[in-house]
């Protein structure tokens, strides 16, 4: 009988570590259930703060993307404007012109005038002196 009782003996230390493995067991499971449940949590807060930054670089992206689509449509009214000014440049540029050719062309008309009229002065005086040799004989 001595032989039968170690192995109960063993058999009942066995079933108590057994029993006490399996409570190490479930509370290991337990921990590891709570650590995965609080990282869950920090997952969640993780992906719902991601979500929100997210949101408000989108959200700032469109008021950026606002602010672009408004710069260029200001770009192209001052563009539009500047090529007004340009063709207006051009045209009183060109009348200018005109009007400097007109300014040449009288001047050299007048100077002709002038020279006509210094030449009948001379003629005139000339025939004042004839005249004034032909009273005095």
């Amino acid at each position: 009988m001595d032989y039968f009782s170690i192995p109960e003996k063993l058999i009942s230390l066995f079933q108590m570590m057994l029993t006490n493995n399996w409570s190490c067991v479930r509370a290991a499971n337990g921990v590891l259930a709570s650590f995965q449940t609080i990282r869950g949590f920090g997952q969640e807060e993780l992906i719902a703060n991601a979500r929100a930054e997210y949101e408000a670089l989108q959200s700032e992206m469109s008021r950026i993307q606002q602010e672009n689509s408004n710069a260029k449509e200001e770009v192209k009214e001052v563009l539009q404007a500047l090529e007004e000014l340009a063709v207006n440049y051009d045209a009183k540029s060109q009348e200018i012109d005109n009007k400097n050719k007109d300014i040449d062309n009288i001047n050299e008309e007048l100077q002709q005038k002038q020279n006509a009229l210094a030449t009948m002065t001379t003629d005139f005086q000339q025939l004042k002196d004839i005249q004034h040799i032909k009273r005095k004989e």
